[in-house]
């Protein structure tokens, strides 16, 4: 990735419910691991994209 790159990144945002959906409630099946600073699940937006969240 270049700088440029970088500058033109956005994160998603989403709301708490949303993510208690999309971790099916922070089950065990979508639990990645942890993280330096809590536990990290694995989530599918809406739109497909497959990302881990903290």
């Amino acid at each position: 990735m270049t700088l440029k790159d970088y500058e033109e990144f956005t994160l998603p945002m989403i709301s708490h419910r949303e993510l208690v959906h999309a971790t099916s409630n922070f089950s065990n099946a979508n639990f990645l691991g942890n993280g330096s600073f809590g536990s990290v699940y694995k989530v599918i937006l809406a739109d497909g994209t497959t990302v881990a969240v903290k």
